[in-house]
């Protein structure tokens, strides 16, 4: 749904926010001086071309794989495992391999 809400944002809802990261994008890579200003044309076309599409994907595969370790981390954390000297004093306990 993530991924559903980031194309319908930046394809309709607003798409002035991805042309201003297009052009602060371009403005990074002119600054750096490490490519040619052909090079950083070609980069910048194939970014406004298919960004979004690449923005979509990698939300799509992010959120699970993070969602995923913040749940893991949070049952590591909240995890209870109950001592054999609590087993022994819970009357109403009964032992499974009985």
């Amino acid at each position: 749904m993530v991924a559903i809400f980031t194309y319908i944002y930046f394809t309709m809802l607003s798409p002035a926010v991805w042309d201003q990261a297009m052009n602060a994008a371009q403005k990074n890579l002119e600054a750096k001086g490490t490519l040619s200003s052909d090079q950083i044309e070609s980069a910048m076309n194939i970014s406004r071309k298919y960004g979004i599409l690449i923005a979509v994907v990698g939300v799509a595969i992010g959120t699970p794989i993070m969602g995923a370790i913040i749940a893991l981390i949070g049952a590591a954390i909240f995890k209870k495992e109950r001592s054999p000297l609590d087993m022994v004093q819970d009357s109403n306990y009964s032992d499974p391999a009985v």
